[in-house]
């Protein structure tokens, strides 16, 4: 790209021409991206900055900058570097910010493994998980075909409006009959133990 070439694509940039912003775009973004991954070194921050965002987030600023006056980069060398080091300084903020107090993602993943280790469900037996699968067939049994039906959709994730739909109610009658089905095939199941 020549220097006239190049000076008359600054120009229309700041004339917010969005042709020559995609050029930019597309002649610097490969680059600059390859550039952030290759600062992302540790896998923590690699999970947490995607370098399409950081990219997005340096041309945004660039763009804004250039309408303001605040750059005028007079080369693509000079574009090119300038853009470099606006892509370093947005990993710096990232890296602070998610390493600053309550978001510190070493003490965040830590308090995580902990959870995890926890959760573990070594207490549990076959017998008992066999046993709670036969009280929920049980349970199942105690409902009718219909309210089975509406139970299983809404442990689906199905909402009260949609379920509503259905029988051509409204949603808060749905969540009665729902929780009354379930009441009732509980103390039915409660009985018979």
């Amino acid at each position: 790209m020549t220097s006239s070439d190049f000076d008359h694509l600054i120009s229309r940039l700041k004339a917010a021409d969005e042709h020559a912003a995609a050029q930019i775009v597309k002649s610097f973004e490969t680059e600059i991206r390859r550039f952030i991954r290759f600062r992302l070194k540790t896998s923590r921050m690699k999970r947490l900055v995607e370098s399409v965002d950081i990219c997005q987030s340096v041309f945004a600023k660039f763009f804004v900058d250039l309408q303001r006056e605040a750059v005028c980069p007079q080369s693509p060398d000079q574009l090119k570097a300038l853009l470099m080091t606006m892509a370093k300084n947005k990993l710096v903020d990232k890296a602070r910010y998610h390493q600053g107090g309550k978001r510190d993602i070493r003490r965040v993943e830590a308090e995580a493994d902990i959870a995890l280790q926890r959760t573990g469900d070594g207490y549990r037996t076959p017998a008992s998980v066999l046993a709670d699968h036969e009280t929920l067939a049980q349970f199942r049994n105690h409902l009718s075909e219909e309210d089975r039906e509406l139970v299983e959709a809404r442990m689906q994730g199905e909402g009260w409006a949609e379920l509503a739909s259905r029988t051509g109610t409204t949603a808060d009658a749905m969540r009665h009959r729902v929780s009354r089905a379930i009441k009732d095939a509980a103390s039915k199941l409660g009985a018979m133990a």
